[in-house]
């Protein structure tokens, strides 16, 4: 099983972001007018070895997603549509927790960088030296 986004990439995690994950309706990211939203996970199962095996058709199975909002584990159950395809599975999710309260890594760094040249060009007394 792999989850992907609307870009066909491959996800280990889920990274917390407040808004609750899904599977849009049909399970296929190759559609028209697919959601292109970071919560829309499109699943694949195969049979056979990841890669090596036989993508089943995302119309064969159906997908729901529990406690898919909060940090830790989200519960997907996923079940076969009764006509070309039986049974159920129920996987769990990793929900990773790197809020980062509105800001972005790029916005720490940044800020980091900053105080560094601060701090060695002396605006602050510390390391400064008259010449």
């Amino acid at each position: 099983m792999l989850y992907e986004r609307r870009t066909n990439k491959k996800i280990k995690n889920l990274e917390y972001n407040g808004n609750t994950f899904y599977t849009p309706e049909g399970n296929d990211p190759s559609k028209e007018k697919v959601p292109d939203d970071p919560n829309a996970v499109y699943l694949r199962l195969y049979v056979g070895a990841v890669g090596d095996g036989t993508t089943v058709d995302p119309g064969c199975y159906n997908v729901v997603w529990t406690n898919a909002t909060a940090k830790g584990k989200a519960t997907l159950a996923i079940s076969g549509d009764g006509d070309r395809a039986v049974g159920s599975i129920t996987k769990n999710v990793n929900i990773k927790a790197n809020n980062l309260n509105g800001k972005t890594l790029t916005d720490f760094v940044e800020k980091a960088v900053d105080s560094l040249k601060n701090i060695w060009k002396g605006d602050n007394g510390i390391f400064w030296t008259s010449v």
